[in-house]
């Protein structure tokens, strides 16, 4: 029985260790690569119940007061259930 349960704790210890980020190009312009940088972000519980935030492009121009698009990137982290996407752009 302690063997059991020592297994099951050790089992239980790797999957909250478990976790994957997966950056995706989306789009790039003709726009000139600028200096800013602006990111937006939200979070989910298995991608049902979003708990916060904004990840549009469009709040990330507004994060990083970006006019003119260059480059959208979406970065999705996965931890067991929690989901967080983030829209990084760039600009000018």
């Amino acid at each position: 029985m302690k063997k059991k349960e020592c297994l099951l704790s050790v089992f239980m210890g790797l999957i909250l260790l478990v976790s994957c980020t997966v950056v995706t190009p989306v789009t790039a312009t003709s726009n000139p690569v600028g200096a800013k940088k602006g990111q937006s972000t939200a979070v989910s519980i298995g991608s049902i119940l979003w708990l916060k935030g904004n990840a549009s492009i469009e709040k990330a121009a507004q994060n990083g007061n970006i006019s003119r698009i260059s480059t959208v990137d979406m970065q999705r982290t996965t931890i067991l259930f929690v989901h967080i996407l983030k829209t990084k752009i760039t600009g000018e």
